[in-house]
């Protein structure tokens, strides 16, 4: 048996999240600073393997993995093969769904958010512009799915900071996932994404398997995920926005609309009736909200 494999099972079989991680660790090193490098087939297992312990629910374990996959795609000799990388980025992805969707600890949600914000662009280019591994199909799906338990969670979340990465991610997403029209009025000092550098007009039409007319939508969803959220105002206090996630989705929202003017259609409404929630605000955040929805809709 080969060291990757023992240490994937010894890792498995640990029943102490401390162990675990410890063994992590030294898988680790083993899949990236050792020599000679594993095969392809023992890293696919290693990725599978690590996978798999994300659905044990402890925060610190997941966070581990995460760090380990993030180590992965900056660190490894072979990140360029194209293999390698394709399973690296389903691993990232698996690892990031699994962790949402089974809620291991706000401190795990919020390192898979950073990371999938930190990866997203590149692998939307990659996967439309230049697909060399027969995973990326599946990483596309997975990306995709990731975006919809997204929009799904922007409603149940409690942490402030998990909510303006969740804007973040969806901000950029619906920017991807529509046509540019126009950037004459983009505002640098508002966004520091790239509106037009990559969107649906730029998926090639002889694609595999991304097709540009069966995306449009998609953009448009993630439209009324935020502005249902902004609209919504929970009463449980946990669910609360306070001034920062008022302000940075209203922001979100009206460069959006702005960039792609198909969206304004949705997003004006909402910010024009948006006063019944405003109005149960304190008055301190009330007026800043106020004052930048009016700077915003001029």
């Amino acid at each position: 048996m080969s060291r990757v494999l023992e240490l994937v099972n010894a890792a498995s079989e640990a029943m102490d999240a401390n162990e675990k991680i410890s063994i992590l660790h030294r898988l680790k090193e083993v899949l990236l600073e050792c020599t000679p490098l594993p095969s392809i087939q023992e890293y696919k297992l290693a990725m599978d393997g690590i996978v798999a312990m994300t659905t044990e629910s402890n925060g610190n374990v997941a966070i581990t993995i995460l760090f380990m996959i993030e180590d992965a795609l900056n660190q490894n000799s072979q990140i360029k093969s194209a293999p390698i990388l394709a399973q690296t980025r389903f691993a990232l992805l698996e690892t990031i769904g699994i962790i949402l969707t089974i809620n291991a600890g706000p401190s795990a949600i919020r390192k898979a958010m950073k990371l999938l914000d930190k990866y997203i662009t590149t692998i939307v280019y990659h996967i439309w512009m230049e697909p060399l591994d027969p995973l990326d199909e599946s990483i596309w799906h997975k990306l995709l799915k990731l975006i919809h338990i997204l929009e799904q969670m922007i409603e149940q979340l409690q942490d402030a900071q998990a909510v303006l990465l969740a804007t973040k991610i969806l901000e950029t997403s619906a920017f991807h996932l529509s046509f540019a029209r126009d950037s004459i009025h983009r505002d640098p000092a508002r966004s520091n994404i790239q509106p037009d550098d990559l969107h649906l007009g730029s998926i090639p039409t002889s694609h595999r398997f991304v097709r540009a007319d069966q995306l449009a939508g998609l953009g448009t969803n993630i439209i009324y995920a935020l502005t249902n959220r902004l609209t919504n105002a929970p009463r449980h206090p946990m669910l609360a926005f306070g001034r920062r996630e008022y302000v940075t989705l209203i922001h979100s929202l009206s460069l959006l609309s702005c960039l792609r003017t198909e969206y304004a259609a949705i997003v004006v409404p909402c910010l024009l009736n948006l006063h019944a929630t405003i109005e149960a605000l304190n008055p301190r955040i009330q007026y800043t909200v106020v004052l930048n929805m009016k700077a915003n809709l001029v």
